[in-house]
């Protein structure tokens, strides 16, 4: 399992006027509380950040300074390369994080990408703007699903090439299409980052021509369908074995109790333990990658690779073996029923 300590905050800086020196001190503030290394880039701001960097100066702090403004995807980009974590969590320099936010998130994470609420403030105040729960047709309608707060890995940054550095804006939209269409994604519905309101948005600044650029980006994602991993390719349904999962169900019975635990068609049987609290969600299996669709404390079949035995302290896999020995747990009286394909199909 993971932990706030695994996570690297990912602060881009380009500061033209006095007033952002304030809203980049209370990132850096928010950012510090958290627990996390912290990447800076300061993108050639031309207002000196160097007096908010030295007095807020911690263990797990990384900055560099661009000599010229390349961008805010190639300073991300960069941050990233900094990175001594295996995940990552991009937090814009006019944005605050709630206390504890990341811890709670991480909390939350299972390999798949997973983004949070907003509380909206400044300009206008909305303490809590929902977002849209992941879902892949929605990735070719619409370019914002999520913000660009999503916590996500380095080696899925790598793996789809990062930020790309020669969109205008709306990158964020473009990068987390690409990250979801390969890993999936999942909202967390609590507001855990401040999101700031104002005249200096690029949103704003761009306003004019920001219709357009929601076309040429819906454009761009569109011509990824054919070209799409995992999660919403046209194959996700047939890859791994996660099309055929077992679901225990209360008044199933094409499987004896009796006969629990043991394979099905050469799975193993298993409690999945992450995401305590929350509802149904996607958790790519650590070995196929196939996202499960799952819920705390519900029983599976699934590969033998993407589980672990419960005494096993080194895998991280949240899919726990149920042992041959040991029943069915009383309380709920479920048996296991081999779930059709058009019924996995419908589960996600």
């Amino acid at each position: 399992m993971y932990l706030a300590g695994d996570v690297t905050i990912l602060i881009p800086v380009y500061i033209t006027e006095e007033r952002q020196l304030e809203w980049f001190r209370d990132c850096l503030i928010s950012a510090k509380s958290q627990g996390c290394d912290i990447s800076i880039i300061d993108d050639a701001s031309t207002i000196p950040i160097n007096r908010i960097i030295v007095d807020g100066w911690q263990e797990g702090m990384h900055f560099s300074r661009n000599p010229v403004n390349e961008g805010v995807s190639s300073s991300r980009n960069t941050a990233v390369r900094r990175a001594e974590t295996p995940l990552i969590f991009p937090l814009d320099a006019d944005d605050t994080l709630k206390r504890g936010a990341i811890q709670e998130l991480v909390g939350q994470y299972n390999g798949t990408p997973v983004y949070t609420d907003l509380s909206m403030f400044g300009d206008k105040d909305i303490a809590h703007y929902q977002l849209l729960d992941f879902n892949c047709d929605l990735l070719y309608e619409k370019v914002g699903l999520a913000s660009v707060n999503v916590l996500h890995e380095v080696k899925q940054w790598k793996r789809i090439g990062g930020w790309k550095e020669d969109i205008l804006f709306y990158e964020d939209g473009e990068y987390n299409a690409r990250l979801m269409l390969n890993y999936c994604g999942r909202r967390y519905p609590k507001p855990l980052v401040n999101y700031r309101q104002h005249d200096l948005q690029r949103t704003h600044i761009y306003k004019p021509v920001s219709a357009q650029q929601v076309r040429k980006m819906l454009h761009l994602i569109r011509e990824y369908k054919n070209m799409a991993g995992g999660c919403c390719g046209k194959g996700r349904r047939k890859s791994a074995i996660g099309a055929t999962l077992a679901n225990i169900k209360k008044g199933a019975s094409n499987v004896n109790v009796a006969e629990l635990p043991g394979t099905q068609e050469g799975r193993v049987l298993v409690q999945y333990v992450g995401g305590q609290g929350g509802g149904k969600h996607y958790y790519r299996g650590l070995a196929t990658k196939f996202p499960y669709n799952v819920k705390y404390g519900q029983y599976y079949y699934v590969d033998p690779a993407d589980a672990k035995e419960e005494y096993d302290k080194i895998n991280h896999s949240l899919f726990v073996i149920i042992p041959q020995e040991q029943e069915q747990p009383k309380p709920e009286k479920k048996e296991v029923v081999k779930v059709e394909e058009s019924k996995a199909e419908e589960l996600e």
